[in-house]
């Protein structure tokens, strides 16, 4: 799981038999170049071999190195957490095989 909070905050979260993991290094890390306030956000993930990135608006936001799984299923979520209220839209979700 790839992940990006309305606060800036961006991860990798490795989910093996119901047991979470961040990536890299067990913790999440503060992000600049994430919009704010209701502000659009361009996300591409990449998975390629063991190699893990997220970029946020053409930049690296996060990246990390995992052989452990080597499949796995593709979508998109999203959660609002204790404040209960948001809004989202997704477009342009696109999958490619590299």
């Amino acid at each position: 799981r790839f992940f990006v909070t309305p606060d800036g905050y961006t991860g990798i979260v490795k989910v093996v038999n119901g047991v979470s993991s961040t990536l890299p290094g067990g913790k999440m890390s503060y992000n600049h170049d994430v919009l704010q306030d209701d502000e659009e956000n361009l996300l591409e993930v990449s998975c390629v071999g063991s190699q893990l990135k997220l970029m946020v608006n053409n930049k690296l936001a996060v990246s990390a190195d995992d052989d452990q799984l080597i499949k796995g299923d593709v979508g998109i979520f999203a959660e609002t957490g204790q404040d209960g209220a948001g809004s989202f839209i997704f477009n342009h979700f696109i999958v490619t095989k590299p």
